[in-house]
């Protein structure tokens, strides 16, 4: 079977990852709605293996596949980013030695939590 639109997949990646942020809980839901021939697309099977990474904890491949995709889809996930990165921030202090456990360099915080620059990550650890 085809898609119906050569669109739908580029949808249909795009409301998933808006509901990961917006309404977690419907997420399920909605992807069991998708036809299967849709769910097979790359873009669409690369959205929910991200919203699979976020469900798991695993935030740092979220965080980087956020870094790493276009604009259109990085301001879709946008609304989840920030949870994925205080749960990323939370275990790099967990994981550092207790030596240094209050300082974390900023160059690597930055890189690990997909900020776009040094200024957005103060603002970020300030609140």
């Amino acid at each position: 079977a085809s898609l119906s639109s050569p669109a739908e997949a580029v949808v249909q990646r795009l409301v998933a990852l808006l509901l990961l942020g917006a309404s977690p809980a419907e997420l399920p839901a909605h992807l069991s709605r998708i036809p299967p021939e849709v769910l097979r697309e790359p873009r669409v099977r690369w959205a929910v293996r991200t919203c699979a990474d976020m469900a798991s904890g695993n935030y740092s491949r979220f965080l980087r596949r956020y870094r790493e995709t276009d604009f259109l889809t990085a301001a879709a996930m946008s609304a989840s980013v920030d949870l994925a990165r205080l749960h990323a921030l939370r275990a790099l202090a967990r994981g550092a030695p207790q030596v240094i456990q209050d300082r974390l360099p900023l160059v690597q915080i930055v890189r690990a939590l997909a900020f776009g620059s040094e200024e957005h990550a103060r603002e970020f650890v300030a609140f």
